[in-house]
């Protein structure tokens, strides 16, 4: 049980951290008053708060190894764990949540 509770953590401070990069990026794209930034931004924001978290972990985790060019690259070390595909799941769903509430504050 003391495993899972330390790797919940991690998982929750990691996505958080990653996660708040994305939202502050995705905020100055959307504040920028340039619809070829904003309008990304927004779509972004409005597919991943628009789909369920475990559905963009599956997509993540068996989704992605099925493209050959995301098996030859070098992003496939972290791919390939079951962690790593946790970490950039819960990330970018977290830049999402997070743009959207920044966005509002900043209104």
């Amino acid at each position: 049980m003391l495993g899972g509770i330390v790797m919940t953590f991690q998982l929750l401070l990691l996505s958080l951290a990653i996660g708040t990069m994305i939202a502050v990026l995705l905020l100055l794209m959307r504040i920028s008053g340039r619809w070829w930034l904003s309008w990304p931004a927004q779509f972004y924001t409005y597919v991943f708060r628009g789909t369920p978290i475990l559905v963009q972990i599956f997509i993540v985790y068996y989704g992605l190894p099925q493209f050959e060019w995301i098996r030859e690259s070098i992003f496939w070390p972290i791919l390939r764990d079951p962690f790593g595909c946790a970490i950039l799941a819960l990330s970018l769903n977290t830049g999402a949540y997070l743009s959207d509430g920044l966005a509002v504050i900043t209104r």
